[in-house]
């Protein structure tokens, strides 16, 4: 693959280290289909393109993903990177310019239809026939046509909290009421009925569902950023999130919240929470 990425680094006519990473990276990931990257990888990408290798490969990812090309997906060690949708649209734009469209990043496409399938599979784990439907339509936000990973967000996280109401209902409002009078001693607001969950907060609820036992401490602690990367998604903001983040999303919200039959809170996550 040497005389490959040789050929790839110069036919692209790079200027500066920072962008030369880029592509280097962009070749590891989509186009060998390691998935992903370390600096020492990328190190040797200049090696093999016959390249200069800069002093401090890792000083120079993390300038990368502080620009928001690149993404981190295990902080290691070593620690790995993969290209994010911003980097992509940047190695795509220039493969245009001089002629490659061809390696318009296929492989980033099976990813995601690779991540779709296996989220698909773990909705066969929700009993609830209105939130399989609700994750199902979200999923389908992620086909590699649509890619519209901020509305699969948006309405996955709409489903973890329909699923967290009917609990409440499940154990009763009066119990809802008075734990959240006295974690809120100072609001009015009352439940008298299903709808009128609709006035509480998502992070007030996070916080009753704690009190009342339906979470755990240690799973609602792991809900909060994925409540942080919804609401971000929900906002006009800059945010938009990587197909990673969106499969750790969803995981996550199946396996502590949807798939959780009423009773005991579900057990301390096994992994970290999305960044």
């Amino acid at each position: 693959m040497d005389g490959d990425l040789r050929e790839f680094i110069r036919n692209c006519d790079l200027q500066g280290t920072g962008r030369i990473a880029l592509f280097i990276g962009y070749h590891l990931e989509v186009i060998e289909g390691g998935a992903s990257f370390t600096a020492r990888e990328v190190r040797d990408g200049f090696t093999a393109a016959r390249m200069p290798a800069p002093g401090n490969t890792s000083d120079v990812l993390g300038r990368l993903q502080r620009e928001r090309l690149l993404v981190v997906l295990q902080a290691g060690p070593p620690k790995r990177y993969a290209i994010s949708q911003r980097g992509l649209e940047i190695v795509t734009a220039r493969l245009r310019e001089v002629g490659w469209s061809a390696l318009a990043a296929p492989e980033r496409a099976e990813l995601v239809r690779e991540v779709s399938q296996k989220l698909h599979q773990d909705v066969l784990t929700i009993a609830d026939r209105d939130e399989h439907e609700f994750i199902e339509e979200a999923l389908s936000c992620l086909h590699p046509i649509v890619s519209a990973y901020r509305a699969a967000v948006i309405m996955g996280w709409s489903a973890a909290v329909h699923n967290l109401r009917n609990k409440v209902m499940a154990k009763g409002l009066q119990a809802f009421n008075a734990e959240f009078q006295r974690r809120f001693p100072r609001s009015k607001k009352v439940a008298n009925d299903l709808d009128d969950l609709e006035d509480f907060k998502d992070s007030e609820l996070l916080d009753v569902c704690e009190g009342m036992g339906i979470l755990s401490r240690s799973v609602k602690r792991h809900l909060a950023p994925l409540l942080d990367l919804r609401n971000a998604c929900a906002h006009p903001t800059v945010v938009r999130p990587e197909i990673h983040w969106v499969r750790a999303f969803f995981e996550s919200i199946i396996q502590y919240v949807l798939a959780v039959a009423p009773g005991p809170a579900a057990t301390t996550p096994a992994g970290p929470p999305v960044p």
